[in-house]
């Protein structure tokens, strides 16, 4: 065009020219060629290629349903077979578009809901055919993912999940029930491990744990038919996680035999493949938490740094993977705990728990920056801050303060379901362990307060387990505590009566060592009460000495679980101050 023969269709100027080739490193349409509507459109699409795969993905579906509908009484079985398989497809390849994509959530699961919508008109037209009913069920969990799915990217909608998980698992039943094939089995297991996931984040225990039983039922007797196939393999290493993880934390025992059994079906070693390989950091962690509950520390760590090098290895090799980045953050996250974490199941190695910390910190602010309405995101966020407070605790208890005040705020931005709201407890008893100053006495009462009327809420919701109950007992002794370091004696006796039936409840001989740990707490704490009532010079000598005696039985009881602890081979370096500090208070009349 600059050099053309005719004057009039030459650049006016060099400013003009030097735009067109602008425009075209840009990837614009230029003034150089004719603006057909085919020219554009083409230029559109280069500039745009994640966009226009998603919307082709879309429009075949839409197009494909039309075509359905349009044709329907001339289409043979064996048509109708090869369209469903191309539903089927149109949605994988969506979905697939999807997990490597950078759009905002909100974005994504806009257009998953498009397909969604088509593929239930799409079920009205072929009469519930069983390949329909497939495709849907596998669209209802990817929707359900982005709705409220605590796992992955998502939205916050926890109750609009659930209803897709409950759908697809409607839709894979039923398929199963018109067509027994691997797929359908797949899906039934599928689903049942999605509605499972979410019964326990919403505190639904009885419910999840059930739901895991029939889905671990299912998957057993999938694999049973091919021993050797990858994918039931996978399918029963995860439901025996799930079931596992809800056992955790009061039958460590029996979710230990869970993990193992996933391990012996699922094998310990990378193989490359991504999906195979993520799972096996979920394992290496499950099993890690699980044996540090148990007190077994050594081994606790062994595990997590498995799961911490496995999950870097994925990060690396999938670089632009959403859910492989999320995977490596909550690997740095949890190492933390057996490394500095609260109340004794830690080996006291404050400097390496920070390295980690900060790890899954950078991780989780460009989470959260990157996309806003990502709610998942922003609850990792929280955890990493809980984790900065955690690596500091027992070394710079001032700075642990002020990352246990960054996760409480961001708690409460959150939509307060039950484990939002066991969350918030947890963080406010963190906050209040390391105010450590006469001046911070008020709020320290206040975080105690606040924390114990979470976990009494939790408890009279129905919606719990025997921990919630653990957790409550320990919460009316931590309050006992505050307030006799005020000398509110009051108070303090009634919050130390307000834990003593649960006291009744759990026993020493528990395999939790949780368990263990809050008992242990408690009977220190009635021994407390009981010392201060024995220092009360307007009680009767008899009063007094008898309040003594009380004391000091507490005191034994304390120090026979702390010495339980030790032969059971768990002592870390604060459980064995916890004990020195019992025996002096033994030794002190």
């Amino acid at each position: 065009m600059a050099m053309d023969k005719d004057p009039s269709r030459r650049y006016h100027s060099a400013h003009d020219f030097d735009r067109d080739l602008l425009r075209f490193l840009e990837g614009m349409p230029v003034r150089a060629r004719r603006a057909t509507l085919g020219y554009r459109l083409s230029k559109l699409v280069a500039r745009h290629k994640m966009a226009s795969l998603m919307g082709i993905a879309i429009v075949a579906v839409l197009a494909g349903s039309f075509l359905f509908q349009y044709w329907q009484s001339r289409l043979t079985d064996r048509r109708v077979a090869q369209f469903e398989k191309i539903a089927d497809a149109a949605t994988s390849e969506l979905t697939e578009q999807l997990r490597q994509s950078s759009l905002p959530v909100a974005i994504q699961a806009s257009l998953f809901s498009t397909a969604l919508k088509s593929l239930d008109r799409l079920r009205q037209s072929s009469g519930d055919d069983p390949r329909v009913l497939l495709s849907l069920s596998n669209a209802y969990v990817r929707m359900g993912d982005f709705e409220g799915s605590p796992f992955v990217a998502n939205l916050g909608n926890l109750n609009a999940a659930t209803v897709s998980y409950e759908q697809a698992l409607h839709s894979a039943i039923e398929a199963h029930e018109r067509l027994h094939s691997d797929e359908t089995s797949q899906a039934v297991i599928q689903a049942y491990q999605r509605l499972g996931g979410i019964q326990a984040f919403l505190g639904k225990l009885p419910a999840a744990r059930d739901s895991y039983q029939q889905g671990l039922s299912f998957a057993r007797a999938f694999w049973q038919q091919k021993p050797a196939d990858p994918v039931r393999k996978r399918s029963l290493a995860i439901s025996y996680a799930g079931l596992g993880l809800q056992l955790m934390t009061l039958e460590p025992g029996d979710a230990l035999k869970n993990f193992r059994s996933a391990f012996e079906v699922f094998g310990s070693d990378q193989n490359g493949n991504e999906d195979h390989d993520q799972t096996l950091v979920k394992l290496y962690w499950y099993l890690g938490r699980t044996l540090n509950q148990l007190g077994h520390q050594s081994e606790a760590l062994g595990n997590y740094w498995k799961s911490v090098a496995i999950a870097e290895s994925v990060a690396q090799r999938f670089p632009a993977d959403r859910q492989a980045k999320r995977q490596l953050f909550s690997a740095y996250r949890d190492v933390v705990l057996p490394l500095a974490g609260r109340d004794m199941l830690n080996v006291g190695d404050s400097k390496k728990a920070q390295v980690y910390a900060r790890k899954a910190l950078a991780i989780a602010e460009e989470s959260a920056a990157a996309d806003p309405k990502n709610v998942q995101a922003h609850s990792d966020l929280a955890f990493a801050d809980v984790g900065m407070g955690d690596s500091f605790r027992l070394t710079q208890p001032a700075t642990a303060v002020e990352w246990y005040r960054k996760a409480i705020l961001l708690n409460k931005e959150m939509d307060q379901v039950y484990v939002v709201r066991y969350w918030l407890a947890e963080r406010d008893e963190a906050l209040a362990e390391v105010l450590l100053n006469r001046k911070d006495a008020p709020e320290q009462l206040h975080l105690l307060q606040e924390a114990n009327a979470i976990r009494s809420e939790l408890v009279g919701s129905g919606a719990n387990g025997p921990h919630d109950r653990v957790h409550l007992m320990r919460s009316y002794c931590n309050l006992s505590d505050a307030e006799v370091a005020t000398r509110n004696l009051v108070s303090a006796r009634r919050h130390a009566d307000s834990a003593l039936p649960f006291l009744g409840e759990f026993k020493v001989s528990s395999p939790s060592l949780v368990v263990l740990r809050e008992m242990g707490f408690c009977f220190e704490s009635m021994g407390n009460v009981r010392r201060q009532i024995a220092t009360d010079r307007s009680l009767s000598p008899l009063q007094r000495s008898e309040a003594e005696g009380s004391s000091r039985d507490w005191y034994t009881k304390s120090a026979a679980v702390w010495a339980e602890w030790d032969r059971r081979g768990a002592a870390t370096p604060e459980s064995e101050a916890e004990r020195r500090k019992v025996e002096r208070l033994l030794q002190t009349r």
